[in-house]
């Protein structure tokens, strides 16, 4: 009997000499065995699947360790399997990005999601996944779901098919890996509007019947060209994918191929440097005309992903049956890599040019670095990704939050009732303090009670703008609707195990001085003077939240403060003085 693994192996021989094929057959069968019994909707074993997604990912070139992951990557769903008992079977390596799969697969993108929400999820794959194969994994998975997605509801065809063209296409597009990018397009694109689709489909079908001698002819002109003017590499010609004919034809307003004239491009792939490539076009352009305004140099000006070939159309190439205007891209066998495998291809080659340590970890360096061209609109670099983290809601809704914000930040982001009556935070079921900090990832659930308000020391450790302002707002309000006290008690419940202590602290207007005093880290809180020490500019001081007034202003070192009930207190200090 056939091993399942042959095809998959033939592919890893054709790229890589690294890759052991004893270990890619030992995950495989322990995926085999794990998974036994488990099926898919289609009636297919889930194991027939991961090895899909293994099968799709060889045709970028992957490594060892992302192949082994996608294998398994199915484990920690189906099984009772934990990543730890991974790492010990396979190593730290590849349980990490079984790990973040798992992570990542726990994003839910619901029906009424802005623009700006799909890019936050789009951000939040990429910043949570830290290292990009589980990115790719993830693209590979998502094509291979689509393939056997007619086997669900046509509800759940469009859902995932929308979601997909909303997510997955745009982070396949920022990586650069066009191959995947165009075919999770066209599984989208059938299911989202299938008459269309066939439409094109079968016009195409046509138009290759009839064009296919002149297609062959003007692939042999230009291989000839080539070689006589002593270049060196290939020649191949081809349609464009289903799905962006589609847009070409609504953006001009047609519906009929034959009346638009870039569905077709040659590619000539050179086995030389870039200088060569300007000899090429200049070459072109001596021999055939070019057409005016289609000469796009993405070498000098690579678009945002990092996209770099020479495109240029020119006319009086193509024969008789064959009028139409010929657009060519010409670039070097490394520029191509990357236009196929995208931020893949970077590791590829290293790992090709060697397999040392320092060799693999310079790779993924320069793999990582490569996201700073990802954002066509505002050219985000990494550093924002490092600056934010993502974390969840129990019900799967993905929140854009900045390093550092806490489970208060997270409740004021959510809605503003739930921060002002959250009491209690969890993090994956486990209780944390509301001071906490979020890590990527993580699920938050905020507890609150109905009779809950906020306190005054949050703001000692918010980070977001919007929980500080609602804060100080909720504050500002209660404090205009209390009637001002000429006294306040230094405490209405004692300690444990102390003895009762009341004092009565009189309290002077704080007039301008308030102005210059910073409550929990901010100004512009209400705030009056202890009569008791008699605080002064520039002395050390600290604030005591009242019941029913302002904030009280004690100079650091008061009796009075320090037998004061502690809960209650804040820290406070004079603005510029450190």
């Amino acid at each position: 009997m056939q091993s399942p693994l042959l095809s998959l192996h033939k592919r890893i021989r054709e790229y890589s000499k690294n890759i052991s094929e004893k270990k890619i057959q030992n995950v495989y069968e322990f995926a085999e065995e794990s998974l036994k019994g488990f099926k898919r909707m289609s009636g297919e074993g889930v194991i027939n699947h991961v090895l899909e997604t293994a099968k799709i990912l060889s045709i970028l070139k992957v490594d060892e360790s992302t192949l082994m992951a996608a294998l398994l990557h199915e484990i920690p769903q189906y099984t009772d399997y934990k990543i730890i008992d991974l790492e010990k079977r396979f190593g730290p390596e590849v349980a990490r990005l079984v790990a973040a799969f798992e992570k990542i697969g726990k994003v839910k993108a619901v029906s009424h999601n802005a623009e700006t929400e799909m890019d936050s999820l789009r951000k939040m794959f990429l910043a949570m996944a830290k290292d990009l194969r589980v990115v790719l994994i993830k693209l590979a998975d998502r094509i291979h779901n689509l393939q056997t997605l007619h086997y669900l509801s046509l509800s759940k065809q469009k859902k995932i098919a929308r979601e997909t063209m909303e997510i997955f296409v745009p982070i396949a597009s920022r990586l650069g890996v066009y191959t995947l990018r165009s075919t999770l397009e066209d599984l989208c694109f059938k299911y989202l509007n299938e008459r269309e689709y066939k439409n094109i489909q079968e016009q195409l079908k046509r138009l290759g019947k009839k064009r296919k001698h002149s297609i062959d002819e003007i692939t042999a002109i230009i291989s000839g060209f080539i070689a006589d003017h002593g270049f060196k590499g290939s020649v191949s010609g081809r349609f464009k994918n289903t799905y962006s004919i589609y847009k070409k034809l609504k953006k001009k307003g047609k519906t009929s191929i034959d009346d638009i004239h870039d569905i077709f491009a040659l590619r000539i792939i050179l086995n030389s440097d870039v200088p060569e490539l300007y000899k090429l076009i200049g070459h072109l352009h001596n021999k055939w005309k070019p057409l005016p305004g289609r000469f796009k140099d993405y070498i000098g000006f690579p678009k945002p992903n990092g996209y770099r070939s020479l495109h240029t159309t020119i006319i009086g190439l193509a024969p008789h049956s064959h009028k139409e205007p010929v657009e060519i891209q010409i670039r070097t066998d490394r520029m191509h890599e990357e236009a196929e495998y995208g931020i893949a291809s970077h590791w590829l080659y290293k790992e090709t040019k060697g397999n040392s340590g320092e060799s693999k970890q310079k790779a993924q360096i320069e793999w990582i670095k490569s996201l700073a061209n990802l954002d066509a609109v505002n050219s985000l670099k990494l550093d924002f990704f490092q600056d934010r983290i993502f974390v969840f809601t129990p019900k799967g809704e993905v929140k854009d939050l900045p390093k550092g914000a806490t489970p208060i930040d997270f409740a004021y982001s959510v809605h503003s009732d739930l921060g002002d009556k959250c009491v209690m935070a969890k993090i994956h079921g486990c209780i944390v303090p509301l001071s906490y900090k979020l890590n990527n990832g993580e699920i938050v659930e905020i507890i609150t009670k109905v009779n809950a308000a906020p306190k005054l020391e949050w703001l000692s450790f918010v980070k977001t703008h919007g929980a500080k302002y609602k804060i100080k707002a909720f504050f500002k309000d209660y404090f205009e609707k209390e009637e001002p006290k000429e006294s306040i008690r230094a405490k209405t419940t004692p300690e444990k195990n102390e003895k009762k202590l009341y004092k009565t602290m009189p309290v002077k207007p704080a007039g301008d001085l308030s102005k210059r005093v910073i409550v929990g880290g901010e100004k512009g809180l209400p705030v009056k003077f202890a009569m008791c020490c008699r605080p002064k500019y520039k002395m050390p001081i600290a604030g005591y939240i009242t019941r029913g007034s302002a904030i009280t202003i004690h100079r650091k070192d008061c009796k009075v403060y320090k037998t004061s009930c502690s809960k209650r207190h804040i820290y406070a200090k004079w603005d510029n003085i450190r």
